[in-house]
């Protein structure tokens, strides 16, 4: 009997102390839980958010910024002209690109809608012979403690399309385009501005109808 007793208590003892160990191991459970959910959005948002953006920068600063912009636009022109350089595929848009994670999505899609656009345009003739590109800069916004620009800017152009010089040597046609709003995103890395991405309405579904209406009557 006093050893039913004993047995029986120790039993209890246990099943105490294992309840008591059990609600000091659940909340270290949540919180580590909790820990994993949170910390990567933190670091999404460090680069790829326009949004925490709020100091102007200095002239000389936005100065950098909009050089490398306009050189990215002018490798995607010459990618779409007829004097485009041979090592664009392989290359890219070479040094301007940012390591970060986010701007090798954005590179990958780029250069796949670029493949297309070039394409189609070798095969109707709307390769640039001739192109002016106008960029007007509406913003630009930087945050020093992650060092990510965001650069807000409408793109235009005039281009002489390959067909309008067959069809009219002397006096081929002046196309334009107005109104592409472009959002860039840039992060510092070695003292140097890079591109992570580049949102913009693409005017690629509507080229050929533009075309179209800029021809002369026949």
């Amino acid at each position: 009997m006093i050893k039913f007793k004993r047995f029986t208590f120790l039993m209890t003892s246990l099943i105490a102390m294992l309840f008591v160990a059990n609600s000091w191991v659940s909340p270290a459970q949540a919180i580590n839980i909790a820990t994993i959910i949170v910390t990567p959005t933190s670091t999404n948002a460090s680069i790829g958010n326009p949004d925490i953006l709020e100091k102007v920068p200095s002239a000389e600063e936005q100065e950098e910024l909009k050089a490398v912009v306009q050189e990215y636009f002018e490798i995607r022109y010459q990618a779409l002209s007829t004097s485009a350089p041979e090592n664009f595929k392989q290359n890219g848009f070479g040094k301007l690109i940012s390591e970060a994670s986010e701007s090798g999505v954005f590179l990958s899609e780029e250069m796949g809608k670029l493949a297309v656009e070039i394409k189609h345009a070798e095969l109707d003739r709307l390769r640039y012979v001739n192109y002016k590109i106008f960029l007007d800069f509406h913003s630009i916004m930087v945050d020093a403690s992650t060092q990510t620009a965001a650069i807000s800017v409408n793109e235009g152009n005039e281009v002489v399309y390959e067909i309008s010089v067959e069809l009219n040597p002397e006096n081929p046609i002046i196309s334009h385009a107005a109104g592409i709003e472009h959002t860039v995103i840039l992060h510092k890395e070695q003292d140097q501005w890079k591109i992570v991405s580049d949102t913009y309405n693409c005017p690629f579904a509507e080229m050929h109808l533009t075309f179209i209406n800029s021809r002369p009557a026949e």
